[in-house]
């Protein structure tokens, strides 16, 4: 993740990166151009989790979200509890999203409707419901 953010945020020096829980984390940037760029400048892209909701077990295999994931955005990786069986309402995928671009509400598969569900998107974006 730490090596996303600085490819996604463009900057020139290091930094340092600590869950502080409930899927928040801190970011403490050593450089003040890299501090300046952070507070002033535009994200136009994050990370986030995606929930497929309702979606048949049988639909639970990594390439198969993997692939659904990449008609939201980049595909980063499966939850793995998820594939395990642990969770069996919904699916959950890291998905990298263009800000600028409205989200996926919804896809069809196999003759069905199925909604897409992004967790604490709604905290970066204003107009993402």
């Amino acid at each position: 993740m730490k090596e996303r953010l600085k490819a996604i945020w463009k900057l020139e020096d290091g930094f340092d990166l600590m869950d502080i829980t409930n899927g928040y984390y801190l970011v403490n940037l050593d450089m003040g151009k890299d501090q300046d760029k952070a507070i002033n400048g535009r994200v136009d892209k994050t990370l986030v989790w995606v929930w497929f909701m309702s979606l048949g077990v049988v639909f639970y295999e990594e390439s198969v979200l993997l692939t659904l994931a990449s008609a939201i955005g980049g595909p980063i990786k499966v939850d793995l509890h998820m594939l395990n069986m642990a969770r069996g309402c919904f699916a959950q995928v890291c998905v990298e999203i263009d800000l600028n671009v409205p989200v996926v509400g919804h896809f069809y598969l196999n003759g069905e409707w199925y909604n897409v569900e992004y967790k604490g998107l709604h905290m970066l974006c204003a107009s993402c419901d």
